[in-house]
């Protein structure tokens, strides 16, 4: 370019100095004007790739919400989805920092997000299982910052572009008036002796001209070789001028592009709030005319019931040069109202001034229903919640009193306190009938609503269905053979079915005592049962091996159901009234609850009928019983055995007696010398003490004396084991058996098994209410033990500290301190490790429940099921009485 401004300088220097150094400065003029409008246009475009970088991890910052979203509604752990897009958001944010580094405040926005978006992660994994939109705090924190980041880069966009459209004026006027000038100048003083170069310049000029016009066209090179090179020069320099400004459209496009793309409805205001602008989103959602949203006139789509607090938090931001927030209804095109987030920003100037106002309007109707969604169904929870400790408290409460009375009752007949008369045995067969009644009327309520609430067990256990048949057939039997009526059984090929087998035999012993009710005298009742393909009302009979169901159909001979009647027999509290069952008893629930615990099963339940024809109720289960819950049956005895202490220092005979206790049901503790088997006894407080004489350090017979001695030891059994025949000091001191080694197997364990069960045991009862509480102390008197009694947990405690106990009897709601808190402290204290708890309720307990008593308890006794025989089936169990022969 130098050769060629010299070797032109040269030539029109002939004809004149001054037009030389005029299109020298035109070339200078025109290479700094152009240095400088792409140095706008590189800050512009790094702009669009920051804001288009900045979407893009909007975009996987949503991926992650949803992936997340989806991994909760599934009962998962984080999946791929989620952790992909975390990856990509993690590589972006990175790159976008890099791409801000010479905007600290920006910077710092992103830093911020790739915290949140670590916190975020952190409350997810922390939460797996849990509401996961609990967790999504960070998210909404994260999505603030990027729409903020976003928001600031759109604002430098326009500042930009603003200088990058200014410059290219600047140097396109600049260079096109300093050519024109130059170039006219140069043609009208060099015209003599520049007459070879004249027509070229006036091509570069109309080049120059349409350059100016916006045309981009080349102009062919022509005349001398210098001017030539300047005319493919200024072809170069119009042609990187003509890809600027088309990289200039193409990215205010795209920028457009991405507008359209927002999820939001995008808004701006000048300086002082009014609209000037045309608002494509707004528009397109409202269907404002652009005149129409011209100044305030945005508000006619604002819902009129929240104009004025919109127009007044407007105002008031405006004014304060404050973020505007506010949430209102927005009507659409179509005329419907949708809830919006709107939100608003001053862009301000270098000087402190406010320039426009820039906002979005988001679309929450969506998560606004979702909410009340979420609080509807937590105040349902909340309901279902107090429904349930509603139910447990009317079940104790209930129960509780009709089990005395009925418990009471049957201890009077078995005359164990005395003979009854005819009268009072009659009496008190009435009162246990009528208790027994209530009670089974308490139970179908409390069974229906448990149905209803959701929190009715099942739990699968395979059985015959023979099995369960022929138990409630005999069951039944004397019922319909007082009332005249003939029972049968109609089987087809018998089978296991995996079914809760207790719900099962309800259903059966419902549909059987209905059908035998309203059969009349010399009628019958037939039960058939049948494999069948598939569990659904139509399935076919197919061979036992290969069914999916059993359809079992209960049939009699009875008066029949109008068919206007039959819908009602479901509903509770309903019974279809007959002329012959004047006087019988009924509460109207044994068939709906009888449909709701089939359906419990998985299955489905009909009514077929003809009035003076008879009733055929018959109902359809699936083989195995879907989605059985985990739940422990009640009765599972714990694994709590009595504790034995050894204090004998030969190693062979000590491990030879702690086997043998073990044979006899006890946990066994060791000692090796009297000192150690003191400070055990005293910490321990055992069952029973077995004692060697012969020992080291102290003797058995000091031993025995300060065991007697102890208030804390005294009533601890102990047996003497020794080598020398020397009873009477062991009977005087206090022994309860003297063993002379070598000793029997078969006579020590005899000997052991007649001493747990004749002695007197001590049984502490706890339990608040006064008529449980004497019914629990005389069947446990009459099998001889002491009983000593606590009306409240609190108060068992203390009892406890006053001597061993060989047995627990404890209910679990009581006041103070309920029976949960009384088992946790029992098992915390290591001298009560080894007495058993026989836990007797009238609450129903929950999978919860029955997992905080597992292993704690030796066994979980409803008050319903108590019986002086069921008592005494458990002290069996604990040895504390011999079993009857």
């Amino acid at each position: 370019m130098r050769s060629l401004l010299n070797t032109l300088s040269a030539r029109l220097l002939i004809g004149s100095g001054i037009p030389l150094v005029l299109f020298v400065t035109v070339g200078l003029v025109a290479g700094i004007a152009i240095s400088r409008l792409l140095d706008a246009l590189s800050r512009e475009r790094h702009t669009h790739e920051v804001i288009l970088q900045a979407f893009h991890l909007q975009k996987q910052l949503d991926r992650m919400r949803a992936a997340a979203r989806e991994d909760h509604s599934r009962a998962r752990s984080l999946s791929p989805p989620y952790f992909a897009a975390r990856e990509e958001l993690s590589l972006l944010a990175a790159e976008l920092e890099g791409q801000v580094s010479d905007n600290a405040d920006q910077q710092t926005r992103v830093r911020k997000v790739r915290q949140l978006e670590e916190d975020w992660h952190r409350a997810l994994k922390g939460k797996a299982g849990e509401k996961v939109v609990a967790a999504e705090r960070p998210a909404d924190a994260i999505e603030r910052e990027v729409e903020q980041f976003i928001a600031v880069e759109e604002a430098q966009l326009e500042t930009r572009r603003a200088q990058t459209e200014a410059q290219g004026w600047q140097s396109r006027d600049l260079i096109v008036v300093t050519a024109g000038v130059a170039l006219l100048l140069t043609l009208a003083l060099s015209i003599q002796s520049a007459r070879s170069v004249t027509r070229p310049i006036e091509r570069l000029r109309e080049g120059a001209s349409q350059l100016l016009a916006g045309q981009f066209r080349t102009v062919p090179p022509a005349g001398p070789k210098e001017v030539a090179e300047l005319i493919v020069l200024f072809n170069h320099m119009a042609l990187t001028l003509s890809e600027r400004v088309g990289a200039i459209e193409q990215q205010k496009e795209r920028y457009q592009s991405y507008i359209g793309a927002v999820a939001h409805v995008l808004w701006a205001t000048n300086s002082v709030g009014d609209v000037v602008a045309d608002l494509p989103t707004w528009r397109a959602y409202t269907g404002q005319a652009e005149t129409e949203l011209r100044g305030l006139g945005w508000l006619d789509a604002v819902h009129p019931d929240e104009r004025a607090a919109t127009v007044e938090a407007w105002r008031n931001a405006v004014a304060n040069r404050a973020i505007f927030e506010v949430g209102c209804r927005l009507r659409s095109a179509a005329g419907d109202y949708r809830d919006f987030a709107m939100r608003g920003v001053p862009l301000m100037s270098p000087a402190g001034t406010v320039c426009e106002w820039i906002g979005t309007c988001t679309d929450v109707t969506e998560s606004k229903q979702r909410a009340s969604m979420r609080e509807a169904m937590e105040a349902a929870e909340a309901a279902n919640r107090a429904k349930s400790e509603f139910l447990a408290k009317m079940s104790h409460e209930l129960r509780t009193p009709l089990n005395a009375v009925i418990g009471m009752s049957k201890m009077l007949t078995t005359l164990r306190f005395g003979p009854l008369t005819a009268k009072q045995a009659d009496y008190l067969g009435d009162i246990t009938k009528a208790g027994e009644h209530l009670l089974a009327l308490i139970n179908d309520i409390l069974d229906l609503a448990k149905v209803e609430a959701g929190k009715m067990e099942v739990h699968a256990d395979a059985f015959p269905v023979s099995e369960a048949v022929t138990g409630a057939l005999k069951t039944l039997r004397p019922l319909a053979e007082s009332r005249g009526v003939a029972l049968r059984v109609e089987e087809t090929a018998d089978g296991d079915l995996y079914t809760d087998a207790a719900r099962f035999r309800q259903v059966l012993y419902n549909l059987l005592s209905n059908a035998i009710k309203f059969t009349l005298a010399k009628g019958s009742v037939a039960v058939r049962w049948e494999w069948i393909d598939r569990p659904e009302r139509d399935g076919g009979s197919v061979a036992e091996p290969g069914a999916g169901a059993v359809r079992v159909a209960v049939r009699d001979t009875g008066i029949g159901i109008a068919p206007t009647d039959q819908s009602l027999v479901w509903e509770e509290f309903r019974q279809i009234k007959a002329r012959f069952e004047e006087g019988q008893q009924g509460t109207g629930l044994g068939l709906a609850l009888t449909r709701r615990l089939v359906r419990l099963l998985g299955g489905t339940i009909w009514l077929e009928s003809e009035v003076g024809q008879g009733s055929t109720f018959t109902f359809v289960l699936p083989r195995q019983l879907p989605e059985v819950p985990v739940a422990k049956e009640e009765e599972a005895p714990g694994d709590n055995q009595p504790l034995a202490l050894v204090v004998e220092d030969h190693p062979p005979t000590h491990k030879l007696l702690c086997d043998w206790l073990g044979e006899a049901g006890f946990l066994t503790a060791s000692a090796f010398d009297g000192e150690a088997g003191l400070e055990l006894a005293r910490r321990l407080r055992p069952r029973l003490i077995v004692l060697d004489i012969q020992m080291p350090k102290v003797d058995g017979w000091q031993v025995l004396t300060e065991l007697k001695g102890d208030p804390v030891t005294q009533s601890v059994p102990v047996v003497i084991v020794t080598v020398t025949d020397q009873r009477e000091p062991a009977s005087g001191l206090g022994a309860v058996d003297f063993f002379v080694k070598p000793i029997d197997r078969n006579d020590f364990l005899r000997r052991l098994h007649v001493l747990r069960a004749s002695g007197a045991s001590r049984v502490l009862v706890v339990e608040d209410d006064p008529a449980t509480r004497k019914l629990l102390g005389d069947m446990l008197r009459a099998e001889g033990a002491t009983v000593i009694e606590a009306d409240n947990g609190r108060v068992a405690l203390e009892r406890l500290q006053e001597g061993p106990f060989d047995l627990i009897v404890l209910d679990l709601m009581m006041p103070e301190m309920d029976g949960f808190a009384v088992v946790e402290e029992v098992r915390a204290r290591g001298n009560l490790a080894g007495v058993p708890v026989l836990v007797v309720t009238a609450q129903d307990l929950t999978a919860e429940d029955r997992h905080r008593l597992n292993g704690r308890i030796h066994a979980l006794l409803s008050k319903e099921r108590l019986t002086p025989e069921k008592l005494r089936q458990h002290l069996e169990a604990l040895g504390l009485v011999t079993a009857r022969g």
